[in-house]
C-alpha cells in the first residue's frame, strides 16, 4: 500500500518524470525517477535493493541523470532524508551541495559544469 501510494504522489507532482530501472546482470536492482522542471533536472527517487547497495550503483544512476542534465543545460538536484548518511556521502562526493534544509529532508544540488 505504501510503495502504491507513493507511487500516486510522484505521478501527481511529476507527471511527465521518467522511469528507469537499474539492473544488474540483467535483472532489476533499483530505480530512478527524474524530472525535468522549468529551473533543474530532478531526482525524485533512487531506489537500489539493500543487498546490492555499496557497489556504485547508485552512481551509475546519477551518472545518467547528470548526463541528462547536462544536455537540458539545467543543474541537477535532489532531496534525502537528513538520517540517510550513506547517501549523503555518496552526493557529496558526487559534488552536490546543501541548498535548503527541513526537520526532516536535505535538499541538495550538483551544478552545472562549464
Amino acid at each position: 500500500m505504501q510503495f502504491e501510494a507513493q507511487r500516486r504522489g510522484y505521478a501527481a507532482d511529476f507527471p511527465s518524470a521518467e522511469h528507469c530501472i537499474v539492473l544488474v546482470e540483467g535483472q532489476p536492482a533499483g530505480s530512478l525517477l527524474c524530472a525535468e522542471l522549468e529551473a533543474e533536472y530532478r531526482i525524485v527517487d533512487l531506489a537500489i535493493v539493500p543487498p546490492l547497495r555499496n557497489r556504485g550503483l547508485g552512481a551509475s544512476a546519477i551518472a545518467v541523470a547528470l548526463e541528462r542534465a547536462a544536455a537540458l543545460n539545467k543543474p541537477l538536484t535532489l532531496s534525502v532524508r537528513r538520517d540517510n548518511q550513506a547517501a549523503l556521502r555518496l552526493y557529496h562526493r558526487l559534488g552536490f551541495n546543501e541548498i535548503a534544509a527541513d526537520a526532516l529532508f536535505i535538499r541538495m544540488r550538483r551544478p552545472m559544469r562549464k
